[in-house]
């Protein structure tokens, strides 16, 4: 080899070092969380800008049969199905065939008086006031045998506020898959086909039962009675609902991100709604878009949402815009965690989202702002919206007290975990510039971290308490 082809060979080794040392670390991330979880399968993909930085399969599709996961291996995504649904209605928007704050009656004439003035748009950014009826039982699922049995059930149950008053998350992208098949004459499953799958080239996506005959599907694992186990059976057409009944590939979901990266799919004006926070009727916003959530992350806006399903799967895209970072993760086991862990293999490749758990201990300059701060989230916990702490802005009306008293149970305080001043990135929060985003642990059964958001009075203008 000459000096120079060796040196352009060294220099190019030397520039992929830091790569195999981020795909290590990623790698020892899964493999670690599969182990703790006993997950079989796991398919991940890390997108920069649109282009892998990482693609890898671990462990098995299919435990008896010892099948490995690989690039072709489809998973059901749950939850995530929800942005699918969301897109569909936007293109019957692109159409001029309904509107996004059309009230639900003007398509499904023969709901509950209470339902009237909920908007179409509200059952997708979960203000609608419904409840989620993935709460009930296995049998609710299995013994039911049409939308429209599903529909009829729901009519039956009280709403949980007056349409638009809050955020609570429903199972309002169940009806907004109702209205899609509705407006346009064709069954929800060929609609997606048509009108998304096919165009995208989404070759390995569809709604469940309605996929080719022959398809390398993973099997779905949940935990009982400490073993693991295959997944729970459900009718078809629960298995196929516009709120959850999707299946795909992560090679798939990387042509999925691509598309809402431009005007593939859909035009400029229908993804700002996409991703446009939620508006309640005093005028204040929750960062809820449709079909995905917007909160913030270290004071960087995300957009993501995973999918948990019974049946035995878990999965989520962590989709950071302003770092140009995306992490695909799907996961053939249920309740794993795959949001946290999608954080934390995206700060593998952006130090901004390191755990918590990895940060170095300092001391806390300002204890009183710990009392001050668990003090704001007791009140919280209480249904309590009159907290000098929080900024005027505060989206008090995105948090779930039943979510805040399970964070809180069994603690007293909050330990600190340290502090980072981040005006210089000039972000923004419900349109109030941030200062620092400060770390906390709380001492409750979970010891779970939570991070709050500050601006330079020390006003808290977002609390992330589901923190990893």
């Amino acid at each position: 080899m000459s000096k120079a082809k060796c040196a352009a060979f060294l220099a190019l080794l030397f520039a992929l070092v830091p790569t195999l040392a981020r795909a290590d670390a990623a790698d020892e991330i899964i493999r670690s969380w599969m182990a703790e979880r006993q997950i079989p399968g796991v398919a991940l993909i890390v997108l920069k800008n649109g282009k892998v930085l990482k693609g890898e399969n671990y462990g098995y599709s299919d435990l008896a049969r010892k099948t490995p996961v690989t690039d072709a291996t489809v998973f059901e995504i749950a939850s995530m199905t929800k942005q699918f649904t969301a897109a569909a209605v936007l293109l019957l928007v692109e159409y001029g065939k309904l509107g996004l704050d059309d009230p639900v009656s003007k398509y499904l004439p023969d709901v509950p008086p209470t339902w009237r003035n909920i908007s179409v748009r509200q059952l997708l950014d979960h203000t609608s006031g419904l409840y989620d009826d993935w709460n009930e039982n296995n049998e609710y699922f299995q013994s039911r045998n049409s939308d429209q049995e599903f529909f009829d059930a729901l009519k039956s149950s009280k709403l949980k506020f007056a349409p638009g008053e809050r955020y609570a998350y429903s199972c309002g992208p169940f009806l907004a898959g109702m209205i899609v098949s509705k407006v346009a004459g064709v069954p929800y499953a060929e609609f997606m086909r048509k009108r998304i799958f096919e165009p995208l080239r989404m070759s390995s996506t569809f709604v469940n039962g309605h996929g080719p005959a022959k398809i390398d599907a993973a099997v779905g694992y949940i935990m009982r009675d400490g073993k693991i186990q295959e997944g729970v059976k459900l009718s078809p057409p629960a298995h196929g609902r516009g709120d959850v009944g999707i299946s795909t590939t992560a090679s798939d979901l990387t042509i999925w991100l691509s598309a809402l990266s431009s005007t593939r799919l859909l035009t400029k004006k229908s993804l700002n709604e996409m991703f446009k926070f939620a508006k309640l009727n005093d005028g204040s916003t929750v960062p809820s878009g449709l079909g995905w959530w917007l909160n913030p992350i270290r004071g960087e806006p995300i957009r993501h949402h995973g999918g948990a399903f019974r049946t035995g799967f878990n999965s989520t895209i962590n989709w950071y815009p302003k770092s140009g970072i995306a992490v695909i993760i799907l996961a053939n086991r249920f309740r794993s965690a795959a949001n946290d862990i999608g954080h934390m293999v995206a700060g593998v490749y952006d130090p901004a989202y390191i755990p918590v758990s990895r940060r170095k201990p300092t001391d806390d300059r300002e204890p009183d702002r710990a009392k001050r701060l668990y003090d704001m989230l007791s009140v919280l916990s209480r249904g309590g919206e009159d907290v000098p702490s929080a900024s005027k802005r505060f989206p008090y009306r995105y948090y779930e007290k039943e979510d805040l008293k399970d964070l809180l149970e069994g603690s007293e305080r909050m330990y600190f975990r340290g502090c980072d001043d981040i005006s210089r990135r000039h972000n923004k929060v419900f349109g109030e510039k941030v200062k620092e985003v400060c770390f906390f642990e709380l001492n409750g059964k979970d010891r779970r971290p939570v991070s709050f958001l500050l601006d330079a009075r020390g006003k808290v203008l977002y609390v992330e308490p589901f923190e990893y």
